[in-house]
């Protein structure tokens, strides 16, 4: 066996690679092109020195016996950088689109990438460890409140302004969000100023673009707004008190 022989190639790799990568493994061991090496990968392919296997989103991965069955989690591994970029930039456009209420699903996704959501749900899947992103369901209108009034709880701690109360009521917000809330409320904050509620100690006010997107990204009526007032919560007292 020729030491730079894909199979050999494949032994010292050790586990399941992607075509193209493989491509490139060999092309670098050999000092060939990669179409040359994509030759070599075929030949050895055909000569059943090595296994080939097909994911269902058309990922091609070449490996051995002894590494056992491949898995789709390997092939998530294995898309192109521009496939990736592709889904990412894809991603975020949507999110803004959505006005970042919520997490757009991967039909969403799919339809401006301009592939099949069977190619594209991997990718989303593969990257959401990085980008936070998951499927949204049944709580998406209530994590979407949560997350505008919250955005506007933000922007009046940015402005700064002295308000005991208000400060205690906004820490309490905070610490009873979830993660993603609190992401998301930030992605408002900083994308969308326009579509921030206005907070007061005593209530919430969304502008009537908010309720315009709410309704467009939801199809359904914005929540009535409640009192944002702090009944329940025990202040501490100031000293001079």
């Amino acid at each position: 066996m020729v030491e730079t022989s894909p199979q050999e190639v494949l032994l010292n790799h050790g586990r399941w690679i992607g075509a193209s990568d493989f491509a490139k493994l060999i092309a670098n061991k050999r000092n060939v092109s990669e179409r040359q090496a994509r030759i070599d990968i075929r030949k050895a392919y055909e000569n059943k020195e090595i296994k080939k296997h097909v994911f269902w989103d058309r990922t091609v991965i070449y490996g051995l016996d002894e590494f056992g069955p491949p898995t789709n989690e390997t092939s998530t591994a294995n898309f192109t950088n521009s496939q990736v970029e592709n889904v990412r930039k894809a991603l975020e456009e949507s999110r803004c689109e959505l006005a970042f209420f919520r997490e757009p699903s991967v039909k969403e996704v799919a339809y401006r990438v301009g592939k099949i959501p069977e190619v594209v749900k991997p990718i989303l899947y593969a990257l959401a460890p990085e980008t936070g992103w998951k499927e949204p369901d049944n709580n998406a209108e209530r994590d979407a409140k949560d997350a505008i009034n919250i955005a506007g709880w933000l922007l009046l701690r940015e402005k700064g302004e002295q308000n005991y109360e208000l400060e205690a009521l906004l820490n309490q917000k905070l610490n009873k969000a979830s993660k993603d809330t609190l992401r998301r409320a930030q992605a408002i904050r900083r994308n969308c100023p326009n579509l921030i509620p206005k907070v007061a100690l005593d209530d919430i006010v969304w502008p009537e673009e908010t309720k315009m997107r709410w309704h467009q990204v939801f199809g359904t009526a914005p929540p009535v707004s409640r009192p944002s007032s702090g009944v329940g919560i025990a202040f501490p007292r100031r000293k001079n008190e």
